[in-house]
């Protein structure tokens, strides 16, 4: 007897990116494989909710010049919004640098890092050499305590990261 999974049309499927937050990186247009294996990143693969953040570039018209009749678009100011993580934690375990609590010890507010995002590849397998990646820089805002009436939420926190700059895509991850 086999059992199979079906999910409604639509239904989003969150595990096909892999997201490490990493403090930091020497060139992020260029990040190592070793500078996301160290100790201090945390995997959040399955906890971002709203990543990408969407950007957008506000648009216009440029009035006509004298004697035109033609009114001309233009482009405006991109817009790239803050976003909200949800991850796990463990209330009875005060050491932050648990495997349950490393998320909530990294991402304490006013800290800036790095999310290096994979896309196109299951989050169950690890970064390896030449995969390509999105490089975001966010600034962690305040860890609350979700009450929306989910009964895991008492083991979670839910933050807002707000991007720091423009997102550097299409960047290789280089082994060594």
């Amino acid at each position: 007897m086999s059992l199979t999974m079906h999910e409604p049309e639509g239904f989003p499927v969150l595990a096909t990116a892999k997201v490490a937050a990493v403090l930091t990186f020497a060139a992020p247009e260029a990040p190592k494989l070793a500078e996301i294996n160290v100790a201090s990143s945390v995997d959040l693969s399955l906890f971002l909710r709203g990543l990408p953040a969407e950007i957008s570039t506000n648009t216009g018209m440029r009035p006509s010049g004298m004697g035109s009749s033609v009114d001309l678009g233009r482009g405006g100011r991109t817009q790239i919004p803050a976003f909200t993580v949800r991850y796990p934690f463990n209330p009875q375990d005060p050491d932050d640098s648990t495997p349950d609590n490393k998320a909530k010890g990294l991402l304490k507010r006013g800290t800036r890092l790095w999310l290096a995002v994979r896309k196109g590849i299951d989050a169950d397998q690890p970064f390896a050499a030449d995969d390509v990646l999105e490089m975001w820089k966010v600034k962690c805002e305040e860890q609350t305590r979700p009450n929306d009436g989910d009964e895991f939420a008492d083991n979670e926190i839910q933050q807002v990261l707000t991007p720091l700059r423009r997102p550097i895509y299409d960047v290789v991850l280089v082994s060594a």
